[in-house]
């Protein structure tokens, strides 16, 4: 029969990771002597954490504080930065007396006690790897077509791992065991194949990471502090750890720092996105992705854009409220300034402001203020309102009443917010006439008044908002004149007096009628406003009576005309 010629390399030690993941779910870990050994823990509360370790879960520490009674308490360290809750153990040159059952004891809330065990083994390699039958040339020998057995056989390490047949570079057998066969029925093109037996090893696998505190989302507001921690368990030393950030424009990461703590004080909108974690070893590596959202406060701005809207009063405003939030807004509403505290006036909740026909009242400081979960921000205008001149003549009387060739003298009087631009007086009545005066004397003097001065007279003063005015009306009283060309009728029992009167001057004028008895010295009267008539009732029939009259006003009267002698008829 045709001999087939198998050509076996010796046997070599792959590395894998397909069982990671049954190994950490006891958190057991093997490790090569003189290695550095990282067991996380973090602390729930306030409580210290508590480590304990091999022989006989002994106290490795309390808090940061090391057991100093250890023998290797020289070998041991509690890592902890400063704002991160990880209360790590270390554990430096691992020996064969390091293994053993670890436990971290910690109090979590509602003061419930939680432990985390930990399993630290010592590697050992496995050896004495032989395929048999192979000669001093690694070769062993077979028949063409028929059944043949590869037998690879090995003396197991801590951890076993297992054993597995490679041809082309692929795996075509193996097994969890100390021996494995692999069968096959030669065929003439495995003449001087080459097949190789390997063993893999469980102690080489990739980091396990997770990032504490435990969220997959971190929503902060704008100005908070961000303090978020890498955690890993390796069975070796790690190679490289590393947080980046992923950038907005493609799949790549931004590399940020190469330490465990990852810290951002002051937040902004421009630390939001996805940070990653990600921790190698010889035998690859694991990653943690958290996303961190940052909420903004608002952004208010008033429009129109001024910081000071100056108005006439009467006049209208309409201002509004604009902003920009990156999440619903909480609150918005418009205050004013009280003017005795640095307190604000609720106004209203709605965004557009509107005054109409301002007041003087409505001047003051408004704020716009805008909230959401972030914070709030506001905007601050001014509104400023321009006065009418307040004016008023002195002497303080609607009508001024003189004698003809008194002296006048009226002051304008007025306040005003602002600077007057003019100040002027008119006079009205009869007819409008504008009269000298000036800013600098806003007095109107008139001497030796006359009839023809009567009349109302205007003092308008304006600034920017406008004008303001007042009033007064002059009356002129002449020499009263008495009333001429007197007559009577008689009658029995009264008299009608008839007389001439001078032009009418413009005051209340009353005429007043005297008569007696010619025998008799006191005088009776009957005062009308009629110009003209009067009649005298209730008299004496055939009896002579005396009769004068004069006229009057408020402040003169005129001389009596002579007396005049009627008698009444008989009856």
């Amino acid at each position: 029969m045709t001999a087939l010629y198998i050509l076996s390399l010796d046997s070599f030690t792959r590395m894998s990771s397909s069982d990671k993941s049954d190994l950490l779910a006891v958190n057991v870990t093997y490790h090569l002597k003189n290695e550095t050994v990282v067991l996380p823990c973090e602390q729930l509360s306030d409580y210290p954490i508590i480590w304990y370790g091999p022989p006989n879960l002994s106290t490795y520490a309390i808090g940061k504080d090391i057991n100093q009674n250890l023998s290797k308490s020289d070998r041991l360290f509690i890592v902890h930065t400063t704002g991160f809750s990880q209360h790590n153990l270390k554990i430096r040159y691992f020996s064969i007396d390091d293994r053993g059952l670890y436990k971290c004891v910690r109090r979590g809330p509602y003061n419930k006690v939680q432990e985390i065990f930990f399993e630290l083994e010592m590697t050992k390699a496995p050896r004495n790897l032989t395929i048999e039958n192979e000669d001093s040339n690694n070769i062993v020998y077979g028949y063409l077509n028929k059944p043949f057995n590869l037998t690879c056989n090995v003396i197991e390490g801590i951890p076993k791992g297992k054993l597995v047949w490679i041809a082309n570079n692929k795996t075509v057998t193996e097994a969890a065991a100390s021996s494995l066969v692999y069968f096959l029925r030669p065929q003439q093109n495995d003449h001087l194949k080459l097949l190789s037996c390997a063993t893999v090893s469980y102690k080489t696998v990739p980091p396990d990471v997770w990032i504490s505190p435990n969220h997959n989302m971190y929503i902060l507001n704008e100005g908070d502090d961000l303090s978020i921690y890498c955690n890993y368990i390796s069975n070796h030393d790690i190679t490289e750890l590393k947080w980046g950030k992923s950038l907005t424009m493609n799949s790549q990461f931004e590399h940020i720092q190469s330490s465990a703590n990852l810290s951002i004080q002051n937040i902004k909108s421009e630390n939001a996105g996805q940070y990653v974690c990600t921790v190698s070893n010889m035998a690859g590596n694991d990653s943690e992705t958290v996303s961190i959202e940052v909420h903004l406060p608002p952004d208010v701005w008033i429009s129109p854009n001024h910081s000071m809207y100056i108005l006439n009063e009467g006049d209208d405003l309409s201002i509004y409220c604009n902003y920009i939030s990156n999440h619903d807004i909480t609150e918005l509403k418009w205050g004013k300034s009280l003017p005795m505290n640095s307190q604000l006036e609720h106004i209203q909740s709605s965004a557009n402001l509107t005054i109409q026909n301002i007041k003087s009242e409505n001047a003051g400081h408004y704020v716009c203020t805008v909230s959401n979960m972030a914070g709030n921000d506001s905007e601050t205008v001014s509104i400023e309102v321009h006065l009418l001149p307040n004016v008023w003549i002195s002497p303080d009387h609607n009508d001024v009443i003189l004698d003809e060739g008194d002296d006048l003298t009226l002051y304008c009087n007025y306040s005003s917010n602002h600077n007057i631009t003019n100040l002027k007086w008119n006079r009205l009545l009869p007819m409008e006439s504008q009269l000298w005066t000036s800013q600098s004397s806003p007095a109107l003097f008139i001497r030796n008044i006359q009839i023809a001065h009567a009349g109302q007279y205007v003092c308008t003063v304006s600034n920017m908002a406008g004008n303001g005015f007042d009033n007064v009306t002059i009356k002129v009283n002449s020499q009263l004149k008495a009333p001429q060309n007197i007559m009577a009728v008689a009658f029995s029992d009264r008299i009608i007096v008839k007389w001439t009167s001078d032009l009418d001057i413009g005051l209340q004028e009353t005429f007043v009628v005297e008569y007696r008895k010619h025998v008799e010295s006191s005088w009776s009267q009957v005062s009308v406003e009629d110009r003209y008539t009067a009649v005298i009732n209730g008299l004496v029939a055939d009896t002579v009576y005396l009769v004068r009259v004069y006229s009057r006003t408020a402040s003169r009267k005129s001389d009596r005309t002579d007396n005049i002698i009627v008698k009444t008829g008989n009856v």
